[in-house]
């Protein structure tokens, strides 16, 4: 959805809006992270969403020069691009539970 208040995101516009930006020589922002395995106390796209708002947050400061006067070309962002470093799909790994004498494992966490 195409805004005047917000950077445009190019996910969000319809190709009408598109052809639009492109007619307007913006320069497109293009996030690119991995997604990757921080532990258990992030999630794996936590690159993407700080490079994301990097991207956003400096087509928010072109767009406040451009409305200052100052000579600069109006920002949209992209899509994210992601890639993968490394496997993401690690086995757990197992410990043994005090309650399961028995010899079943159970996962950690």
């Amino acid at each position: 959805m195409w805004s005047e208040r917000e950077p445009l995101r190019y996910e969000r516009l319809t190709w009408p809006e598109v052809r639009r930006a492109a007619a307007e020589e913006r320069v497109a922002l293009v996030p690119v992270a991995t997604l990757e395995d921080h532990g258990r106390h992030l999630l794996v796209d936590t690159d993407l969403r700080i490079v994301t708002e990097v991207c956003e947050r400096a087509a928010t400061a072109a767009a406040d020069r451009a409305d200052k006067g100052r000579e600069l070309l109006e920002a949209a962002v992209a899509e994210c691009v992601a890639y993968v470093d490394e496997p993401l799909a690690k086995p757990l790994p197992r410990r043994r539970s005090p309650a399961a004498e028995g010899g079943e494992a159970e996962p950690a966490g």
